[in-house]
């Protein structure tokens, strides 16, 4: 995949697979410039003998896994990091990716924005949970706080997904910008 953002959205659908109801996504640059990616949710979790880079073995009874843990894990190797998938403390599931931003090998973080409107557009009766942080400074978008404040039909809106993508494409490059952080 040529930008993270694909990934993303490939371990979200697996959450939605799963059953998942909520998810939660965060992304951020540590201080020791490090590109850290969480996803959990609250869906039915792994098999206790689950491995994301055993192929053989299924999520759980008649799932088969695909390959979209293992193309992350091994991309995220590729750039001096790890990926670890395992079961959330209260169930569900949590993946986390670590990657260098130095690394030759490791792609643009992508069209995040458009990944998490499509992500809300096309799953209205999901709560995502968006957080961005460069370091210690951040921001955070919820569909719950969406849906409080325009109710869950005004997710499919035009004008309420354009609000949603340029909100988290906006505030991203502005962090960027200010940490001087380019080819994120």
């Amino acid at each position: 995949m040529t930008e993270i953002s694909l990934h993303i959205l490939d371990i979200v659908h697996n959450s939605l697979k799963a059953g998942s109801d909520h998810v939660k996504i965060g992304i951020g640059i540590d201080q020791r410039d490090f590109l850290l990616i969480k996803i959990t949710d609250n869906g039915k979790g792994f098999d206790k003998d689950f491995s994301p880079l055993n192929q053989s073995k299924s999520i759980k009874p008649g799932i088969k896994n695909g390959l979209g843990l293992i193309l992350f894990s091994e991309l995220c190797t590729s750039c001096d990091g790890m990926l670890s998938a395992k079961n959330g403390d209260k169930g569900g599931a949590e993946i986390t990716a670590k990657l260098s931003l130095s690394s030759p090998n490791r792609p643009v973080l992508g069209k995040i924005g458009s990944t998490y409107r499509l992500l809300t557009v096309c799953n209205p009766h999901i709560c995502f949970d968006f957080e961005y942080t460069v370091y210690s400074e951040g921001f955070s978008l919820s569909t719950a706080d969406i849906i409080s404040r325009v109710g869950r039909d005004a997710l499919s809106d035009l004008s309420v997904g354009e609000f949603i993508e340029g909100f988290i494409s906006r505030n991203i490059s502005e962090l960027n910008g200010k940490y001087d952080l380019k080819g994120i």
